[in-house]
């Protein structure tokens, strides 16, 4: 009779190794799954971090920065306090080697994700987490449409636009950026919340970007002066005026017009603030001068407050040198027309003719004509622009570093 020793009995082997082999691959299978999810939503997380502080920023002096996070985080998949999501807002920052400085936020987006093969091995869920921070810098666009329908910007007939800075365009319509006629847009760049068409041969020499998240208005935190109807001045209403004319407040302070109406000749504006309740009006004949080398008691520049009764109208052929105050309370702010004045604005000018400061009409159109060869340094806050003429556009903020209007800028 044969017997067989089981302890050297190899047969079955093969099989144990297999079964473990494939335990081993599953495992690793499944730690790969788990552990891709986790990078998958560790993305995700950044992006809504990304977001989130870049809206708590452009709300740090105007509205609410931790409502502004939540609500842009939401919108990228991170509803606080919802199915594990946490979105933490710090400001200033409470980690990190800007822990504690003024002028930056940070935002935290975190998620409770459930695993699922882990869960063999006893772990049932991770955080994932990702931070971002933010501070306000000098602003790279110069052109901001605030408008959420409708063609924001408009390049019109065979306007010629020449931008050393970007286009910020904030309705969701398809055509929220149009060039058209023959017109050319050369500008470094053109964020659009909606998309863009090209009529008739309209160019762009550089392609924009579409779909970004809108923006609040950047100036939406500048208060109006303070005004009396009743202290108002008449319209002037001068006409071919010899050189030396003079208007406009003593020392740097504050006057209301009833209406500006200048024709021909040559006006020089004293520094200050200009309330313009009524109809602004420099016609085609005249040369106005209001720049910084009229100063008066160390006041200099002037700023125009259109009034919700005001509006603006500087007619093509008029030789207009203004610039805007680069101190104080209207720092930068060259015309100023209230939020609940719709009236659309034009200023063509003639060539020769120079705007430095901030064009912002928050509830308007704005249109800009260029003449034949305007050279400006302007930013431009409006509802709507159309741009028309040549035009040589560049950033305000490179004269004046402490310009109000200023973007955010994601921290490393």
């Amino acid at each position: 009779m044969k017997t067989w020793n089981v302890w050297k009995d190899e047969s079955g082997q093969t099989l144990v190794v297999t079964v473990l082999c494939m335990t081993v691959t599953l495992g690793l299978v499944a730690l790969a799954t788990d552990v891709g999810q986790m990078f998958h939503t560790k993305e995700q997380a950044q992006t809504a971090a990304d977001a989130a502080v870049i809206a708590a920023v452009q709300q740090q002096d105007y509205g609410d920065p931790v409502a502004a996070a939540n609500e842009d985080a939401a919108k990228n998949g991170f509803p606080n306090g919802v199915n594990g999501n946490t979105v933490k807002v710090e400001d200033p920052p409470g980690t990190g080697s800007l822990a504690g400085q003024d002028g930056y936020i940070e935002v935290i987006v975190s998620r409770q994700t459930p695993t699922y093969f882990m869960r063999l091995f006893g772990v049932n869920d991770l955080t994932v987490a990702a931070k971002a921070v933010a501070t306000l810098g000098p602003a790279t666009d110069c052109v901001y449409t605030l408008d959420s329908s409708g063609t924001d910007i408009n390049v019109a007939g065979s306007a010629d636009v020449q931008s050393t800075c970007g286009f910020y365009g904030n309705s969701s319509s398809s055509s929220d950026l149009t060039v058209g006629g023959g017109g050319i847009l050369d500008s470094t760049n053109e964020n659009l919340v909606g998309g863009y068409s090209l009529d008739n041969n309209g160019t762009l020499t550089v392609p924009p970007t579409t779909g970004i998240m809108p923006v609040p208005d950047p100036l939406g935190g500048i208060q109006p002066p303070q005004w009396s109807a009743s202290n108002c001045l008449a319209d002037p209403k001068l006409t071919n005026s010899p050189p030396g004319t003079s208007i406009g407040p003593a020392a740097g302070g504050t006057v209301c017009y009833d209406g500006l109406t200048l024709n021909g000749g040559s006006v020089t504006l004293n520094p200050g603030i200009y309330v313009i309740n009524g109809a602004m009006k420099l016609g085609g004949n005249v040369t106005v001068d209001g720049t910084v080398n009229g100063t008066v008691n160390g006041a200099s520049g002037v700023t125009f407050y259109i009034t919700q009764n005001g509006s603006l109208n500087i007619e093509s052929g008029a030789i207009v040198n203004l610039v805007a105050p680069d101190s104080g309370t209207y720092n930068g702010i060259l015309f100023y027309q209230d939020p609940s004045n719709t009236t659309t604005a034009s200023i063509e000018g003639g060539a020769g003719s120079t705007l430095d400061g901030i064009l912002y009409f928050p509830a308007a159109l704005l249109q800009l004509d260029g003449g034949t060869s305007t050279d400006t340094y302007i930013s431009i806050v409006a509802g709507q622009v159309t741009l028309g003429g040549n035009l040589s556009l560049k950033n305000y903020g490179k004269l004046n570093p402490t310009s109000p209007l200023s973007s955010p800028r994601l921290e490393d």
